[in-house]
């Protein structure tokens, strides 16, 4: 009774995946939320592994955490689940993120230095010109210091799968 609840149950956590954040939208002038659908790879917990045995050799793969909403790199001894880059993972499952957007606006009038997540390299980059970080398109992905842009789009934590 109690395997075939549990196959039950998983049945329809693969079919069904898992339930983000509400979204409230506006229909025919009035609030409405609905609940946005993540797929069942977005919320693969991380759990870490701390070595492997011969003659395995780690994987490095991205996982999303649906706590923090941010991607996180982690390990394995072969290959399980979960993304090649970080850019597929905001991708597949950090729709608001602002870590994919990209910029083409222009200020010509002050310079500073600031940074910005590049999905191509998978780093922070460092900016310097006359441009603001939320003068750009999309200003989300413009932060202020290096610790910002890691941290919302770069952890450097390292999650390790046995």
């Amino acid at each position: 009774m109690m395997a075939s609840r549990l196959f039950i149950w998983l049945v329809c956590f693969i079919e069904l995946g898992v339930y983000g954040p509400a979204e409230t939208t506006t229909v025919n002038g009035r609030a409405a939320s609905r609940r946005r659908r993540i797929p069942t790879l977005c919320s693969h917990p991380s759990v870490p592994a701390p070595h492997c045995s011969p003659p395995h050799e780690f994987v490095y793969h991205y996982s999303f955490n649906t706590t923090t909403q941010v991607c996180e790199k982690y390990r394995q001894c072969s290959w399980v689940s979960g993304f090649l880059s970080r850019k597929e993972c905001y991708s597949k499952c950090g729709h608001n993120s602002p870590c994919l957007k990209q910029s083409e606006m222009d200020l010509s009038f002050l310079e500073l230095t600031w940074f910005r997540y590049n999905h191509h390299n998978d780093k922070c980059e460092a900016r310097t010109d006359n441009k603001m970080p939320w003068d750009e398109w999309p200003a989300e992905n413009g932060f202020f210091n290096e610790e910002d842009c890691i941290k919302a789009c770069q952890p450097n934590r390292t999650i390790t799968y046995i």
